[in-house]
């Protein structure tokens, strides 16, 4: 929020508000800032996770286990963008004024998008690891049902696990210090007697197991899959087999990315967590180093939203099929024969 904005009559609540806020405090340039790469993160994300989703469902040959869990990455981002980020913009303006109601829900939805996220992400790369590792018994065509069941599993999962979110937060205010309690001006600053009007905020939480189990997981399994991928004696049949997948090294390349930087713009929100919670348990006590980089880290932990629109670029540049796709969605089969003919011969 910008601070400039919390001037009270009162010289010493101002400075107190600003020290407390302290992190949460945007300066007029850095709230511009935020908001045009927002509105640029939403605008990509949004046309990009939209032909992902498109390009999918009108290609029968792209209806593939790997390209489903890709669709439901799509939904999931798109999700984010729409609940998260619209509020983020008008966050780095002005306080939290929205009411409980939309704070807990919008942080339950965001928690449910994320652990969908992650479980998609994990259930990928378990399907590309049986494929390397029993290539024999491996069979895209007839598994894609089962992909869509698993799909709908993972997402009834990340509907349920974040439930108790809905009961555990609510909008928090500064509290009034306890000089500034029943003094002849505390009606000027508050207007309940314990805490400080304008100054809402709504925080959410996030314990971090599923980021990090499921981090050593995948990280495990690509391991796996790069040292089969990378020996000459991989069986043919692995090529062959999933043709319609394009499952290759540039694919599996292109995968390893897509987890590597989903788990690279969470980062510093798990990061600034545990860092949060550093500084409350020892509470009372001077710790500026720590102070500082939860501050940095904080100004970061938001990078999660530009994982939102960087996977349809991957898709891209690993894939010429949805390279000729996108093309043909955004700007018409017919002037994607002209620009691009090689796509088509």
């Amino acid at each position: 929020m910008l601070c400039t904005n919390n001037k009270f009559s009162v010289e010493n609540i101002s400075a107190y508000v600003m020290e407390e806020l302290n992190f949460r405090c945007n300066s007029e340039t850095a709230a511009v800032i935020t908001s045009i790469a927002y509105s640029i993160i939403i605008f990509v994300g949004l046309v990009g996770n939209v032909c992902t989703c498109i390009v999918i469902w009108n290609n029968q040959c792209m209806h593939t286990q790997t390209n489903i869990y890709l669709a439901s990455l799509a939904v999931t981002d798109l999700l984010l963008l729409f609940i998260g980020l619209p509020l983020e913009v008008v966050k780095a303006y002005q306080p939290f004024t929205f009411g409980e109601l939309v704070c807990t829900w919008r942080m339950y939805l965001v928690r449910s998008n994320s652990v969908a996220s992650i479980f998609l992400i994990s259930a990928l790369t378990v399907e590309r690891w049986l494929a390397v590792k029993f290539p024999f018994r491996y069979r895209p065509n007839a598994e894609v049902k089962q992909t869509i069941r698993i799909v709908v599993a993972l997402w009834s999962a990340s509907l349920i696990l974040p439930v108790p979110v809905l009961c555990a937060y609510q909008v928090e205010r500064v509290p009034l210090p306890i000089w500034g309690i029943n003094q002849t001006w505390t009606r000027r600053v508050s207007d309940d007697g314990v805490t400080i009007k304008k100054t809402e905020f709504c925080d959410w939480d996030d314990d971090g197991k599923y980021f990090e189990y499921h981090c050593v997981l995948i990280s495990k399994m690509y391991c796996d899959i790069a040292k089969e991928v990378g020996s000459s004696d991989l069986p043919v049949c692995y090529y062959k087999s999933d043709v319609r997948a394009k499952t290759s090294k540039n694919v599996f390349k292109m995968l390893v990315l897509v987890a590597v930087c989903f788990f690279v713009t969470w980062l510093p929100f798990h990061v600034q967590r545990l860092l949060l919670l550093i500084i409350k348990y020892h509470e009372g006590k001077s710790i500026p180093s720590i102070r500082l980089l939860h501050s940095i880290f904080y100004k970061l932990s938001e990078c999660f939203y530009v994982n939102c629109a960087t996977n349809p670029f991957l898709y891209n540049m690993f894939s010429r099929r949805f390279r000729k796709n996108f093309l043909s969605t955004i700007i018409g089969s017919r002037l994607a024969k002209r620009i691009r003919p090689e796509y088509y011969k």
